[in-house]
């Protein structure tokens, strides 16, 4: 993939449109399977939006900073530039966290189902924002 100083794609079909489409319709299917099959039964309608918002929400501020900060960006050259030892330790480290952030979730009484929720939501919204963000550096650059 060809990338310009910033490290964003020249163009967003770059990323490929049938990745693109096909990570949509994986998650329209599974947020169709789960409306269907735990809530009413385990948890409410609208506790399922609420978590379904709140992660879109946290995957937008994580678009942000990721794409838009030099914080993040240097983090993001960190990753792909590292060796692949420190790439096992960092996603053995994200591991630990999301399975201590699930431990302290289901400690507090709030369904690990509302939890998986909000992690879809944000990791959809980060996906499409990253690709927004492609989309309106190409037209910017006139590549579109």
């Amino acid at each position: 993939m060809a990338t310009r100083t910033d490290d964003l794609p020249d163009h967003l079909f770059e990323q490929g449109p049938i990745l693109v489409v096909g990570f949509i319709l994986l998650w329209a299917f599974w947020a169709v399977f789960f409306v269907f099959e735990y809530v009413g039964d385990d948890i409410r309608f609208s506790a399922f939006l609420l978590a379904l918002v709140g992660g879109m929400l946290v995957g937008v501020g994580y678009g942000h900073w990721h794409r838009r900060t030099e914080t993040g960006r240097r983090a993001d050259r960190w990753y792909r530039n590292a060796s692949l030892n420190r790439k096992a330790a960092f996603v053995l480290v994200a591991a630990i966290a999301m399975i201590g952030v699930i431990y302290l979730t289901v400690t507090l009484g709030i369904s690990s189902l509302l939890l998986e929720a909000a992690l879809f939501g944000a990791a959809l919204t980060n996906h499409l924002v990253d690709i927004g963000v492609v989309h309106s550096h190409a037209r910017a650059h006139g590549s579109v």
